[in-house]
């Protein structure tokens, strides 16, 4: 569940039609039933998305325990984190 769970997410980047470039780096635990996603997307209008996701599966369920999103337009300045 875990690993589609991060392929959903880098079809969708790849996928999207305002995302230039991305870096995205998973980091799994050892028995692969939590996943770390870090990284950002450079958005078409040269504004920067960064993202942080933590998620774990526990009883074939998915949880998002925690996640941070930083985005910034063009001029550098942060709008919403």
């Amino acid at each position: 569940m875990i690993q589609r769970f991060v392929e959903d997410i880098e079809k969708t980047i790849a996928s999207s039609s305002i995302v230039l470039s991305s870096n995205i780096q998973k980091y799994f635990g050892p028995t692969l039933e939590t996943v770390y996603i870090k990284g950002h997307l450079l958005i078409i209008d040269a504004s920067i998305l960064e993202i942080g996701i933590f998620a774990t599966e526990s009883r074939n369920t998915l949880s998002i325990d925690k996640y941070r999103l930083h985005y910034m337009n063009s001029a550098g300045q942060m709008l919403f984190r």
